[in-house]
């Protein structure tokens, strides 16, 4: 992940963070942006929660294509060891 943008609110033990996170997967390149609320002690010296904010719509579309990929896979295999078999 990246941080594009950090803020403390004045008078509040919170953070905004805004990122963005990108990888490879089976189907192409994952990218999604992110907005995390961070919130701290009043020490500010542990965190206490984390609230995450995505796309999920788009994380649901290219999870789901990746398992499509996967399970044809598996089929292929299975019927690889199968035929070798016989």
């Amino acid at each position: 992940m990246t941080i594009r943008k950090l803020a403390y609110p004045l008078g509040q033990h919170e953070a905004v963070v805004h990122t963005t996170g990108s990888g490879k997967t089976l189907v192409g390149t994952y990218r999604n942006e992110y907005a995390l609320v961070v919130a701290f002690t009043e020490e500010k010296s542990k965190v206490v929660r984390v609230e995450e904010f995505a796309d999920a719509t788009f994380s649901d579309e290219i999870f789901a294509q990746v398992q499509v990929v996967q399970t044809r896979s598996k089929r292929a295999s299975s019927r690889l060891i199968y035929d070798s078999d016989r």
